[in-house]
């Protein structure tokens, strides 16, 4: 089963497929069949045939006196597939043949007997036999159910291109990935605050040989509490990981990474906190040292909730690229971004919520 990732530009696309996030590239047969020819892609080929064809064609302005021209110009179109003329060029810079000018080199050349199938009638058009092409034929897209245009008649939100099957689900799938690394950060941060707080607190307090652990423990927390989470993700996920791979052969997740950083960054600033409830009571348990500093905590969890919005638009891309195709395919953009903010709007709201009913729970 192949997973589809969509990236925003073919320049992403090509730096995936090198660093091994990827094990093919699916783009414009036609501009991969040029990039395979470079000394930088030796290793690459183009093997599998098209799954969809986009025919190219030629369109003039219709204006007074342009009707000649129209009819010149698909005459000479028509010659250039009779005679092969679109092979021949396409072959001094392709290695093979695409199939659409195969077949319309067949449809327009002459029968066996000479006879010309594909000229103009009566009316001065082509058949539409000659006009069509099984290649480049392709499914019509599921149409949205009627309430949608009386939706978008009565508030402007044209809610229509989301029954695009495709791009709903890579929405969905960013928008689902984000929640779950939100969960995930929020749980690992509170771990990881714990346990570093009561490290700090046992090296001090303990024997002198731990006072040199105690010390790499800060030192761990201050970097992590000082470097913005966005950097620590571009440091490790297009730096740190490239350089795993190619030692290991193995990539760690874009989900294991933002977990990982959204846990020490949010986990730096509670083992803060609950240092300083420590300090102001030094008999004080876990359970009353999170009581003393649960509001500074609250902030913390509510911020790094949002942070998991942009940490997951870099490492999943779908909500980036997923939102661009929809809005190309005829979406609103206003309606775009109001849904998202809406449903990010919504997710902190329940989270805060959540973290108010612990509030009442613990005090």
């Amino acid at each position: 089963m192949v997973e589809p990732m969509v990236f925003p530009t073919l320049a992403d696309a090509k730096a995936a497929l090198r660093d091994g996030r990827c094990v093919g590239l699916a783009y414009d047969d036609t501009i991969l069949s040029g990039v395979a020819q470079l000394p930088e892609w030796s290793g690459y080929d183009v093997r599998l045939e098209p799954v969809e064809t986009t025919p190219w064609g030629m369109a003039l302005r219709r204006e007074e006196g342009t009707a000649r021209l129209a009819t010149i110009i698909e005459d000479m179109i028509a010659d250039w597939h009779r005679h092969g003329t679109l092979l021949e060029i396409e072959a001094r810079w392709l290695p093979r043949p695409s199939p659409f000018l195969l077949e319309s080199a067949k449809t327009w050349a002459p029968s066996a007997n000479g006879e010309d199938r594909c000229t103009r009638g009566e009316d001065g058009a082509f058949p539409a036999a000659c006009l069509e092409s099984r290649i480049a034929r392709t499914a019509a897209p599921a149409p949205a159910p009627a309430w949608t245009a009386g939706l978008a008649g009565a508030t402007g939100f044209d809610l229509a291109p989301f029954f695009d099957q495709f791009n709903r689900t890579r929405l969905l799938s960013g928008l689902g990935n984000t929640v779950l690394m939100s969960i995930a950060a929020v749980a690992g941060g509170l771990a990881t605050g714990a346990l570093a707080a009561l490290a700090m607190r046992r090296t001090q307090s303990g024997p002198r040989l731990l006072r040199p652990l105690g010390w790499i423990v800060r030192g761990i927390v201050a970097t992590a509490q000082m470097t913005p989470p966005i950097l620590q993700i571009y440091i490790l996920y297009f730096g740190l990981t490239g350089w795993i791979q190619a030692q290991t052969g193995m990539r760690p997740g874009a989900f294991a990474v933002g977990a990982l950083v959204l846990s020490g960054y949010a986990g730096a600033t509670i083992a803060v906190l609950l240092g300083n409830a420590f300090c102001t009571r030094p008999q004080a348990s876990l359970g009353e040292a999170f009581r003393l500093s649960y509001d500074g905590i609250e902030a913390t969890l509510v911020n790094i909730v949002k942070a998991a919005g942009m940490v997951s638009a870099i490492a999943f891309l779908d909500i980036i690229t997923a939102t661009a195709d929809l809005v190309a395919e005829g979406a609103d953009k206003v309606t775009m971004m109001n849904l998202l903010l809406v449903f990010y709007l919504a997710f902190v709201m329940a989270v805060m919520a959540v973290l108010s009913v612990v509030r009442r729970w613990i005090t």
